[in-house]
């Protein structure tokens, strides 16, 4: 039998050790927590503020719309980053690793089925999941997983989608979905469901999307803002976009395609640009997401180890979640 799943790795989660504070943690490789979502399972507890790190280690998806291969060794690349973060606020005894989904020959749709009943669990036991990839096409993984949830628990609850990215990718699938596609297929989701499709894209580039595709987003109400108009300067107008889009639904999945970065920040990307946004503006915007509340669940994709100068983005995505715990 094919595993698709494998436990946490204690040796990616390795760092510092102060001798002068010997009793005390000061860092997250100091404190994470390991799970085996198959075999030892979750706690039935009620306890909040709990955040697990699951893998989707897939580049299948990629490899079907001809992006550069190499995103399978995303997830473990983010966790050497994140083990190294100190810790500021709490005694953040409540970080976990879940392991990590891994995708077999071409058999993308079954990771795909596995991941979102995984994060259906992972929220259904009081987890913020924060997904690491991996292809874009984890996306759909993840909203399915979240519907599930919602469906079991909150039926009557909204889900936005926030997607930081320089695609749309609502690309329609030809034979097989793959990372330009997972928004087509959640908006086919939704409408066959009888559910509203709220969706904002935050950084699109006009040289990287098909006037198919602007078109696309206009017919089905996509939100959506340039990657010129993403900025510091901006960000009045910015959080106004976002304030309004907030106020439109109950829960909020955040999307971080790697790719909306300048390959000056992000260079180890399947779809690398020489243009792309600043991280400053997405920091400001996850402070608004936390004092939202609304937040929950998130997702870092396209990562790819094998074209990361001096592990620059792995590092760009570990500072981003240092932030949004913090």
């Amino acid at each position: 039998m094919i595993e698709f799943y494998k436990p946490a790795n204690p040796n990616l989660w390795q760092g510092r050790n102060d001798p002068e504070a010997a009793d005390k943690p000061l860092h997250w490789h100091q404190t994470v927590q390991f799970l085996d979502l198959e075999n030892s399972g979750l706690k039935d507890d009620k306890q909040t503020g709990k955040t697990a790190f699951l893998g989707y280690a897939c580049e299948v998806g990629v490899a079907r719309n001809n992006g550069r291969i190499g995103a399978a060794q995303g997830p473990d690349a983010i966790r050497k980053q994140l083990a190294k973060l100190p810790i500021n606020v709490g005694n953040m005894r409540n970080l976990f690793d879940a392991g990590t989904v891994f995708c077999y020959g071409d058999a993308l749709e079954s990771t795909q089925e596995i991941t979102a009943n995984y994060v259906s669990n992972l929220l259904g036991h009081r987890f913020l999941p924060i997904l690491l990839g991996g292809g874009h096409d984890m996306a759909w993984a993840h909203f399915c997983g979240i519907s599930k949830f919602l469906q079991q628990f909150h039926p009557g609850k909204t889900i936005g989608i926030l997607n930081f990215d320089a695609h749309f990718d609502l690309r329609k699938p030809i034979r097989f979905g793959h990372s330009g596609t997972p928004f087509y297929q959640i908006k086919q989701r939704c409408d066959a469901h009888q559910k509203p499709f709220h969706y904002l894209c935050l950084g699109i580039q006009r040289a990287s999307n098909s006037q198919i595709l602007f078109d696309r987003a206009k017919a089905w109400q996509v939100d959506f803002v340039e990657a010129a108009e993403c900025n510091l300067t901006c960000f009045e107008s910015l959080e106004k976009r976002i304030q309004d889009f907030l106020s439109k639904v109950d829960c909020i999945y955040l999307t971080v395609d790697l790719d909306v970065f300048s390959s000056a920040f992000a260079p180890g990307v399947s779809a690398p640009s020489p243009m792309g946004i600043d991280p400053n503006t997405v920091v400001q915007v996850l402070q608004m997401l936390k004092k939202s509340k609304k937040l929950i669940s998130v997702d870092f994709a396209e990562l790819n180890p094998a074209f990361d100068l001096d592990n620059r983005t792995a590092s760009l995505a570990a500072r981003l979640i240092h932030h949004l715990l913090h």
